[in-house]
């Protein structure tokens, strides 16, 4: 699976295919790929997105919803840990 994510137009592509994000997708996405192949850990994620770990809930939702649009193979979760981008 490849993913790009050009972020001037919050657009992923994902194997050849255009997606639209809003913009905390976009974050998230460019979380996980600037840390690809290595685990994103959802509490350091939370914090330099959002500038709090306490926000780790919002991590997961957006992993979520990156799921329905990109596929639910794109991004691989480590329980209790974090997040792998699949690319």
């Amino acid at each position: 699976m490849t993913i790009e994510l050009i972020w001037d137009f919050r657009i992923a592509i994902v194997n050849g295919k255009r997606v639209q994000l809003d913009l905390n997708e976009s974050r998230v996405l460019r979380e996980l790929l600037n840390n690809a192949p290595e685990l994103s850990r959802i509490g350091t994620t939370a914090r330099r997105l959002f500038g709090s770990s306490s926000k780790k809930n919002a991590i997961g939702v957006y992993v979520m919803r990156l799921r329905r649009k990109l596929g639910r193979k794109a991004i691989l979760t480590v329980s209790g840990k974090g997040y792998r981008c699949a690319a």
